[in-house]
Order: structure tokens, then C-alpha cells, then sequence
């Protein structure tokens, strides 16, 4: 059975550092990680800017199985990009 899909896209002010953007992404996830490893539910985390936090979901029931693995390469990659990118800024600081 394919997980759920949830897209957590976390609303930061402008003015915030890079590294305290990472702070705050990491504590969030780290704060969800265990409930949604409970539910069988895959996390993925996109800081933005000047938005509301908001959460999207994909769920595996109502795409086609070809949709559902497009989508979930393209959140792996991302999520590993910025994870890097995140990583280095909280380095620098």
C-alpha cells in the first residue's frame, strides 16, 4: 500500500535568517516525525516565505499509481536539495 503524501509548507517572515529557517523546519518535523511514521504517512517540508503555513495532502486512492510516484520523486528530490541547502546556511552561521 502506497502512504499518504503530506506536504507541510511552513510560513516564515522575510526578515528570518536561513539558519533559523532551518531550526524551525527541523524542530517541526522532528516534532511530527513520530505520528506520521505511526499512520504509514510520508512528510515532506517547504519553508516559504511571506505565505500562510498551509498542508497539502496526496492521496494514494484518488491518482493513478504513475501520478503518485512522479509526485513522490519530485518531493525526494526537492526535500533532499533543500535539505542541503539548509544544512550549509546552518553551517555558515
Amino acid at each position: 500500500m502506497d502512504k499518504i503524501i503530506l506536504i507541510f509548507y511552513l510560513g516564515y517572515d522575510q526578515s528570518m535568517s536561513s539558519s533559523d529557517i532551518y531550526k524551525k523546519t527541523d524542530d517541526a518535523r522532528k516534532s511530527l516525525q513520530e505520528i506520521l511514521d505511526k499512520n504509514n504517512i510520508l512528510g515532506f517540508w517547504v519553508p516559504v516565505v511571506n505565505e500562510s503555513t498551509h498542508i497539502e495532502c496526496v492521496n494514494p486512492k484518488i491518482v493513478s499509481e504513475v501520478e503518485y510516484q512522479d509526485v513522490k520523486k519530485i518531493l525526494e528530490d526537492y526535500q533532499q536539495k533543500l535539505n542541503i541547502f539548509l544544512k550549509k546556511a546552518q553551517d555558515e552561521k
